[in-house]
């Protein structure tokens, strides 16, 4: 193991922690390459110099290092697992940690009821960016959801008309069944990863039998993406404990995993990172 020990000077404007803001204020995920080491003295490259590129190219950084470890970063990118790297430079040969970063998880929670706050309490504790959508003023606000990055009131007839976000993963928690009906049509033709329904599976029915006006394969394709009942079979009752079995479905979906038990799980846990050299 190799750890790297360094100051933070806040006078640079591509010291660690701004590399890292900069990032923060990008959608898309991106690669913080890091030089390690270097193979002899002299050279222009340094260790802790580094480079935060984006999927469209350099956010900003060491310019010396940017050409030579685009190509590695974006297929970094393209296999979502970070990795120490050899690779030769400009600058001479240097070895590199590429660290993949992954923007926070979206969530889009339609329904500002009771139940809806420990599932915003526990999504925002794993640092995920929460939208609270609702028809009604006096449950939609800022005031019930303080961490909530955007609490917004939208009635049913806006919601039949609204573009969902398409990277976000949508939750329906309003106990209206006008409001749950609006909430899939917009969803209808979503490429979201993750569509749950709170409720039992004869509201779910009903729902999808609702939006036989629309082509039938994409009912067909919402019906067999809709995760209703929602959430993992934890013998949740409460609304905590529903909180917690809609945040562990959505986190297997996210890793896409199975959320068995991780005993039952062949092979290692964790995915360790690579060590590769391009020459």
């Amino acid at each position: 193991m190799r750890i790297l020990l360094e100051p933070l000077h806040f006078d640079n404007a591509d010291n660690p922690l701004e590399l890292l803001r900069g990032f923060a204020q990008h959608p898309s995920p991106a690669v913080l390459a890091t030089v390690f080491a270097t193979d002899a003295s002299g050279l222009k490259a340094a260790v802790g110099q580094r480079v935060l590129l984006s999927e469209t190219g350099v956010v900003r950084g060491t310019p010396l290092l940017a050409a030579p470890l685009a190509a590695a970063a974006h297929a970094t990118l393209a296999q979502g697992q970070s990795r120490v790297l050899d690779i030769e430079t400009d600058a001479g040969a240097v070895r590199a940690s590429l660290e993949v970063l992954t923007p926070p998880l979206r969530l889009v929670v339609y329904g500002a009821g009771n139940d809806a706050q420990p599932l915003v309490h526990l999504a925002a504790s794993l640092g995920w960016h929460i939208t609270v959508v609702d028809g009604r003023p006096n449950l939609a606000t800022a005031a019930r959801f303080p961490e909530a990055a955007e609490v917004r009131i939208v009635p049913v007839r806006e919601l039949e008309t609204a573009t969902p976000d398409p990277l976000a993963y949508h939750v329906l928690l309003s106990h209206n069944y006008a409001y749950d009906l609006a909430a899939l049509q917009t969803l209808l033709v979503s490429p979201a990863p993750y569509i749950g329904l709170l409720g039992p599976r004869l509201k779910a029915q009903r729902l999808l039998d609702e939006l036989a006006a629309f082509p039938a394969a994409q009912v067909q394709q919402l019906r067999q993406r809709l995760r209703s009942p929602i959430g993992l079979d934890l013998g949740s009752e409460t609304p905590e404990e529903i909180a917690l079995a809609i945040v562990a479905e959505i986190q297997a979906q996210r890793s896409g995993r199975q959320g068995r038990p991780l005993r039952e799980r062949a092979g290692t846990v964790h995915v360790p990172a690579t060590s590769t050299t391009t020459r």
